[in-house]
């Protein structure tokens, strides 16, 4: 069965001049998709009908930067993570009911895993995200948008994120966790 909606975010991605990638669930299927041209819409099209998933290629690529929230399914709790509100942007809502917020990429900006914030990580030279229309391949659940790319354009990357230390929330954890096992009853440390 072809998938009418991914076909759809596909040909919508690439008039917006985003780099787009075939995947394999959530995984890109080319060895050097990170480096390869962009591919062309009859290639991905096909790959589409084959039942596959599409990828954005995230960075200066397309120039878009993802801010993937592994355990925030609102945007009000993914605000409450970062300690701000975000300014009108796009957003998609993950095939595990997680958030992705879509916003311009800043010269340089790399992947990161939990840098800016507990369970925040960020997609952006040299990383994907799954397109919205693609389907979980664990949840059977379609990636969708909760704020389309035409309600709302792509807001700049948030200057509180550029001047955020990366180790500022790790320093907070580390204390926390120093509390926590200074708090245990002896035997019960490890």
């Amino acid at each position: 069965m072809t998938n009418d909606r991914l076909l759809h975010e596909t040909q919508s991605a690439l008039t917006r001049h985003w780099a787009l990638t075939p995947l394999d669930g959530k995984k890109p299927i080319r060895s050097n998709w990170s480096k390869e041209p962009a591919l062309e819409l009859p290639e991905l099209l096909a790959h589409v009908r084959a039942g596959h998933n599409i990828g954005l290629r995230t960075g200066s690529t397309s120039h878009v930067a993802v801010l993937d929230f592994d355990d925030a399914s609102t945007l009000e709790a993914a605000e409450a993570k970062l300690g701000f509100k975000l300014p009108p942007t796009p957003v998609a809502r993950t095939g595990s009911g997680k958030l992705h917020v879509y916003l311009q990429a800043p010269e340089g900006l790399r992947n990161s895993a939990s840098r800016i914030a507990p369970h925040v990580d960020v997609r952006g030279d040299g990383g994907q995200v799954v397109l919205p229309g693609s389907i979980h391949p664990d949840t059977g659940e379609p990636y969708t948008w909760l704020v389309t790319p035409d309600e709302a354009p792509l807001a700049p990357w948030p200057e509180a994120l550029l001047r955020r230390p990366a180790a500022s929330w790790a320093r907070d954890e580390l204390e926390a966790a120093i509390t926590l096992v200074a708090a245990s009853e002896p035997g019960t440390r490890n």
